[in-house]
């Protein structure tokens, strides 16, 4: 097999830029399922990668590690830590939004509404 750059061999796997779970109109269970979707194209990458790397050593070639594949490692891990903030607020706000009135927790709502904006927060720091 030709060595491929990274963004041919994306090509192949994915013709069209994919529409990945980037706004509010996707649900949090189906952006999670894209995530991992997206997540077993990369380990399929990655094995592609660690076969390229292992013939290669055969020449006597060193071949690092694809920083593009770490890169989208890393988004994925950050795209994914968002998806399940917003799958965490969503179970609370329906059981909160469904529940009797009398039940409520006023402080224990804000607790959580504010531990949320807290991972947010910081997350948001980190891509900086």
């Amino acid at each position: 097999m030709p060595a491929n750059s990274t963004e041919e061999v994306i090509h192949v796997f994915c013709p069209s830029p994919p529409a990945g779970p980037f706004t509010s109109a996707v649900s949090a269970d189906a952006a999670l399922e894209q995530i991992m979707a997206m997540r077993q194209l990369l380990a399929t990458m990655k094995e592609e990668e660690n076969a390229l790397r292992s013939n290669l050593g055969i020449f006597k070639i060193d071949q690092p590690a694809s920083k593009d594949l770490q890169k989208l490692e890393r988004e994925l891990d950050y795209i994914q830590q968002v998806w399940e903030i917003t799958k965490e607020w969503e179970v609370h706000w329906e059981e909160w939004k469904n529940g009797s009135f009398k039940t409520l927790k006023t402080e224990v709502m804000e607790n959580t509404a504010f531990a949320l904006f807290r991972k947010l927060n910081k997350l948001s720091k980190e891509l900086k």
